[in-house]
C-alpha cells in the first residue's frame, strides 16, 4: 500500500472500448476513506468497488478530464444516512503514447465528515467549523 505524499492519490485506467474505469493503484488513506481493499482489484471496474455515493463523482471526473484534456476539480457535499460528508477531488489526464488507446487519469481525493444532517443546527455547525478552519489557515500562513 502506498503512503506518504501518495496516500490520498489514485490512478484510473479508462477503457476506451467499454468505458469501464479500473483502479491501477491508490494510496493508503484513499483506500481507508472509501473502504477499499489494500490493493486495487484490477479485474473489477470501479463501479463494483466504490461506495455508490461516489460513483458519479469518479465517473464524471475521469471522463471530463479525458474529454477536456485538462485537470478537473470537484468539491461538494453528500448527505447519506443522516451523515454530512464534504469532499474534494481532482482528476488529471496523463499523457499517453502516440497511437495508444490507453487512457489514464491521475487524481486525488479527500473527505471530511460533518455533523449529522438531522440535527437542527447541522448547517450552522458545519459553517462555523469551516470558518474556523479558514481563519486558522490564514493565521498560520506567512504574511506577504
Amino acid at each position: 500500500m502506498i503512503g506518504g505524499a501518495w496516500s490520498h492519490r489514485f490512478v484510473v485506467y479508462v477503457d476506451p472500448v467499454s468505458s469501464d474505469l479500473k483502479f491501477l493503484t491508490y494510496g493508503s488513506k484513499f483506500a481507508e476513506l472509501l473502504e477499499l481493499s489494500q490493493k486495487p482489484i484490477g479485474d473489477f471496474p470501479i463501479n463494483r468497488q466504490l461506495p455508490g455515493r461516489y460513483l458519479q463523482l469518479f465517473t464524471e471526473g475521469c471522463r471530463d478530464a479525458i474529454s477536456q484534456a485538462a485537470p478537473v476539480r470537484s468539491s461538494g457535499v453528500i448527505v447519506e444516512y443522516g451523515q454530512i460528508e464534504l469532499y474534494r477531488a481532482a482528476f488529471m489526464p496523463l499523457a499517453s503514447r502516440q497511437n495508444s488507446s490507453m487512457q489514464l487519469v491521475f487524481g486525488s481525493f479527500n473527505r471530511r465528515l460533518g455533523p449529522n444532517a438531522h440535527a437542527s443546527d447541522a448547517v450552522r455547525t458545519m459553517y462555523n467549523s469551516l470558518i474556523d478552519d479558514i481563519q486558522s489557515a490564514k493565521a498560520l500562513a506567512p504574511r506577504l
